[in-house]
């Protein structure tokens, strides 16, 4: 008998606009991951989700038993993308450049 760990991702709230804000219409979640859908195109829109990594133990059969589930914030994202070094940074941002999907991101 042998056993994996499994690590996958999925959101659990999308939103069209920010759902809990201050009185200048900013968002107060720490939990919404803004992101940018055409980005720079006539029809750009931002939409807002929730994010969970779990981490499950998978066993023969198909059978999967969950480990771990963690709910990712914003600014662990915007974190994470700084700590890159220059090459890596540069790599993930050209990567959505051409895209009609920007990455996380955690401005406003």
């Amino acid at each position: 008998n042998t056993f994996q760990i499994g690590v996958d991702g999925y959101w659990i709230h999308h939103y069209t606009h920010p759902h809990s804000v201050d009185a200048q219409g900013h968002n107060q979640c720490p939990y919404c991951l803004p992101r940018v859908h055409n980005r720079g195109k006539p029809h750009e829109a931002t939409s807002w989700v929730h994010v969970v990594v779990t981490f499950v133990l998978i066993c023969g059969e198909g059978v999967t038993l969950p480990l771990y589930s963690y709910p990712l914030k914003a600014g662990q994202v915007k974190e994470g993308i700084a700590k890159l070094p220059g090459s890596e940074k540069s790599m993930i941002l050209s990567c959505f450049a051409g895209s009609n999907y920007g990455p996380f991101v955690t401005s406003g």
